[in-house]
């Protein structure tokens, strides 16, 4: 009975000690830190950065080729950096995020298209 009691804690020891040794993920948040791109001289960051990273990077925005701006677009102001092939604006202070931009719509508005229900 005695060397039972001792082989369960000494098994119990071990799995703590291995679960202990385990990395845990830190939470995701918005990335701090600036990638650059020597291809255009831009940089993107924070919420920006994290969208365009988790929603397809270079291969669906391409290159950023602006600084990030406070630009009014739809009667709403905000920051707003643009890319290759798209626009995106960080709407987080409204509790949005971050949206990818409208352009399509607005060709056709500009065109004299009528774009209800786009």
């Amino acid at each position: 009975m005695k060397r039972t009691i001792q082989r369960v804690f000494a098994l119990l020891a071990l799995v703590v000690l291995g679960v202990g040794m385990l990395p845990f993920a830190a939470p995701a948040s918005a990335q701090t830190s600036e990638r650059c791109f020597p291809e255009t001289g831009y940089c993107i960051s924070g919420e920006i950065r994290q969208y365009w990273e988790t929603n397809g990077g270079l291969a669906v925005f391409g290159y950023p080729i602006s600084f990030v701006n406070q630009e009014t677009i739809e009667g709403w102001t905000g920051p707003v950096q643009w890319f290759e092939r798209d626009r995106l604006e960080d709407h987080t202070a409204q509790g949005q995020g971050v949206l990818a931009g409208r352009l399509g719509a607005q060709i056709l508005e500009m065109r004299g298209k009528n774009v209800v229900g786009i």
